[in-house]
Formats: structure tokens, C-alpha cells, sequence
């Protein structure tokens, strides 16, 4: 059953405490995840990148990499990045851990997708 839901997500930058974004939800859903789910889909759906981006074609690429890259960052957290090799990590010393690459991003994404081929 759908009820009102009022969530709030906070990010603050550790080394930067002026650099914070907050940003608020309210909405008929039945979970937290399904109106996060739904703002998702109402912000992409909104954004008019191109004409954001002054349909300036290389921008709009860049926001768009940004947008997929961040699904892929995702999906690796929650274990698709077991199929990566070495090759498609590199050693981050500010966080002391692993990041990915582009490319291996792109693999994630693509293995993601594939199953939905079927």
C-alpha cells in the first residue's frame, strides 16, 4: 500500500565540509527504495542535458558518462565487480583502496545489460 513517504539524503565531502548536498523526497511509495527509484526516473526524464550542456555534443557525452559510470559504481558495490581483472583496477591512495576503470566500468555495464538480452 503506498503511503506518504519524506526521506533525506545528506552527502558532505569529509575533507570539505562546505561541499554538501542535500537533497529531499516526498512521495506515495511503498518503500524508501521505490520513491528513490521514482525521483531517479523523474530527474533523468527531466533533464534536458543537451540543451543544458548548449548542445555542445562533447558535453553532453561527458554528462551522460557520468550519469552511466555512476550506475556502474553501483553495481560493483553490490558485487559486479568480481569479473574485473587487475587490468581494470587502479590503486587509489586517497581513499586506500581499488577504483575502477573506465573501461572496466563499461564491462559491468555491459554484463549487466546482457542479461536482459535474453
Amino acid at each position: 500500500m503506498n503511503e506518504t513517504r519524506n526521506l533525506r539524503i545528506t552527502s558532505m565531502n569529509p575533507n570539505n565540509p562546505d561541499e554538501k548536498l542535500d537533497i529531499q523526497l516526498s512521495g506515495a511509495a511503498n518503500t524508501d527504495v521505490d520513491l528513490i527509484i521514482e525521483a531517479i526516473h523523474k530527474l533523468i526524464h527531466s533533464i534536458d542535458v543537451k540543451h543544458a550542456s548548449s548542445e555542445d555534443y562533447h558535453d553532453f557525452q561527458l554528462y551522460m558518462k557520468q550519469i552511466l559510470f555512476s550506475v556502474a559504481e553501483n553495481l560493483s558495490i553490490e558485487g559486479w565487480s568480481e569479473m574485473l581483472t587487475e587490468d581494470d583496477r587502479i590503486y587509489n591512495e586517497e581513499t586506500d583502496s581499488d577504483s575502477i576503470t573506465n573501461i572496466g566500468k563499461i564491462k559491468i555495464l555491459e554484463a549487466f545489460l546482457q542479461q536482459y538480452k535474453r
